[in-house]
């Protein structure tokens, strides 16, 4: 009897691995094939999938219609999208802000035909902030809704009569009232820069349209008028003067002195040289009036102000006094006193 074949007990528990091997390897990549096997179809698929991540998300479409009595506008995208959105000004319209998103139509503007309501709709992107603007240019005033449904977005737009909607109307008017304490925050500025100008002038802005209440009175009604005039008349030669010794304009500045000034006995045509010459060596130059005080006379004024002068090389403070003379070419300057103070 011949004897039974024995396995050596290594060899058979090196068959057993192969075997489990060999069924885990087939559970885990498919029996049919092994992954060096795998067809180009799949490859391709994860390829186109992989491209499809990396392409940005476009809108598509802008449609403008009907919709339960309002306008629709509807903005189609090619996925799901967020979105904000706000009003602007000047002109009016409502703003749509998609971020990483670009446009695939086939225009940036959209003139819809004989809307009362939407004049265009401008399409805009941004390339720094990655983000697409749907502007919507509204003709009057509107309310308007959002509706999103996965990759489209629904405006729903009313038009409303801005001059009978009491919303629109209490933010006019609040718009208003804001302006109006603008406004008085202002004149009171003004004001107060015209009380170191002349005090006379400012009683009479504070008391504006005081003497045209009291009635009657018309022959010192017209006095105070001209007084008032020949004031704003002296203020405006002064600032005439000031001005041209700054613009170092010589032929300006020594035309608002008379031909009868005088300056230390040196006569018109002397002080005249004299001024010019400086004038000649002085760079930029700074002058300042400030306290003025405007004493009025007949076709004469007594000014008084604190002055103060700067330029490149020299700066001084003090008070000017000038006598003024009025002459058929406008208020002159008769004569000039100056003192030091700082």
């Amino acid at each position: 009897m011949r004897s039974p074949i024995t396995v050596p007990e290594h060899k058979m528990i090196n068959s057993l691995r192969l075997v489990m091997f060999a069924a885990v390897f087939c559970a885990m990549g498919g029996c049919a094939s092994f992954p060096w096997q795998t067809p180009g179809k799949a490859r391709d698929v994860a390829l186109d999938s992989e491209k499809a991540e990396r392409q940005p998300a476009t809108l598509d479409e802008i449609t403008i219609g009907q919709e339960n009595g309002a306008r629709a506008v509807k903005l189609a995208g090619s996925v799901p999208f967020r979105y904000i959105s706000y009003k602007l000004e000047k002109p009016s319209r409502l703003a749509i802000e998609i971020p990483k998103m670009r446009s695939a139509l086939q225009s940036s503007r959209i003139i819809p035909d004989d809307d009362d309501l939407i004049g265009l709709i401008n399409v805009i992107y941004f390339e720094r902030a990655d983000t697409l603007r749907v502007e919507i240019h509204m003709k009057r005033g509107f309310r308007h809704d959002f509706i999103m449904d996965a990759a489209k977005l629904t405006v729903r737009i009313d038009g409303i009569d801005e001059d009978k909607d009491p919303q629109i109307l209490v933010a006019r008017l609040n718009r208003a009232l804001s302006r109006i304490e603008e406004l008085t925050e202002e004149n009171d500025e003004l004001k107060s820069r015209l009380a170191l100008w002349s005090p006379a002038l400012s009683e009479e802005a504070a008391g504006d349209g005081a003497s045209s209440q009291t009635g009657t009175g018309g022959g010192e009604q017209v006095a105070q008028t001209e007084g008032i005039d020949s004031e704003d008349g002296v203020f405006e030669a002064l600032e005439a003067w000031r001005n041209a010794w700054q613009d170092r304009d010589f032929e300006k500045y020594t035309g608002y002195y008379s031909e009868s000034f005088d300056n230390n006995g040196k006569g018109r045509d002397g002080w005249a040289a004299a001024r010019k010459n400086r004038f000649s060596q002085t760079g930029h130059i700074s002058v300042k009036m400030e306290d003025l005080k405007i004493s009025m006379g007949e076709n004469e004024a007594m000014v008084e102000f604190v002055q103060k002068y700067s330029s490149e090389r020299y700066k001084d403070t003090g008070i000017k006094t000038l006598h003024m003379v009025k002459t058929g070419s406008g208020w002159k300057i008769d004569s000039e006193e100056w003192r030091r103070t700082d």
